[in-house]
């Protein structure tokens, strides 16, 4: 897929939040993966360092895709009451939306300003569109 206004082809991943069994940024970069079919390159990266993966593991890996468009659906579930995800995970996703190599587009049922615990240019700077539900052929 080629976003319009740029020549470079672009990763597109398309991830729907149910399907993760603990919203964290490493859960977030390995479901890219498996969207991209190229999660092995994802658990490489989060466990390169260390043992354990962390924010900054995933953060790594979701620049294996760059450039990137990230498509989240129920996007909402990804502010869990035990949040993992720390404002400088979102600044750096903000980071890369201003310098051209990521986009990220999500359906939620409610703001997501409203529901993270956090304040990040991520999210104050994002365009909310409302529409009503769709159905499944649509």
């Amino acid at each position: 897929m080629v976003f319009r206004g740029t020549r470079a082809r672009w990763s597109v991943a398309s991830i729907d939040c149910f399907e993760l069994a603990r919203p964290s940024p490493v859960s977030l970069a390995r479901a890219v993966g498996r969207a991209l079919e190229r999660e092995q390159e994802v658990l490489e990266t989060l466990y390169a360092d260390r043992a354990t993966s962390d924010a900054a593991g995933a953060l790594r890996a979701l620049e294996l895709f760059l450039p990137l468009g990230l498509i989240v659906d129920n996007a909402e579930l990804l502010a869990a009451a035990d949040d993992p995800f720390t404002p400088d995970f979102f600044d750096f996703l903000f980071s890369l939306q201003q310098s051209g190599k990521f986009q990220w587009i999500s359906a939620s049922q409610t703001a997501l300003s409203g529901r993270f615990a956090i304040a990040s240019e991520f999210l104050i700077d994002a365009r909310v569109m409302v529409v009503g539900a769709l159905d499944e052929a649509e």
